[in-house]
């Protein structure tokens, strides 16, 4: 059976080899480092990611309303618009708390006074 010593001062090759090792260990070290940085970066832009997407998701739904509101409303001549205005005023002009009353004065032209009832004051 042979038997194994252990010398005791490193050889030349066994010394570069333990050297080399350490480099690339510092190395190895540093590219970890610097993923790490890129991994907190890449955290940070995730979050404003999902707030710019939360924001166009309101923004979205802001747009729908306005576009309802357009498509209700709005044309070149502003017929919806003004059957829109019509319908309320009429509504508010019928409601029981509302009252218009012509009268004449002292002078030929008619002359139109708006009275409202205690409920609306």
């Amino acid at each position: 059976m042979a038997t194994w010593t252990i010398p005791t001062k490193p050889s030349v090759g066994f010394a570069t080899r333990i050297e080399n090792v350490t480099i690339e260990l510092i190395q190895i070290n540093q590219n970890i480092g610097h993923l790490k940085g890129r991994l907190a970066h890449d955290d940070k832009l995730l979050v404003t990611a999902r707030d710019l997407r939360q924001q166009s998701n309101e923004k979205a739904g802001e747009l729908a309303i306005w576009q309802q509101v357009e498509e209700a409303i709005g044309s070149a001549n502003g017929d919806p618009f003004r059957t829109v205005a019509q319908s309320l005023t009429l509504e508010h002009l019928v409601s029981p708390s509302f009252q218009y009353r012509i009268f004449r004065s002292r002078s030929t032209k008619w002359t139109s006074s708006l009275i409202w009832s205690s409920s609306d004051l």
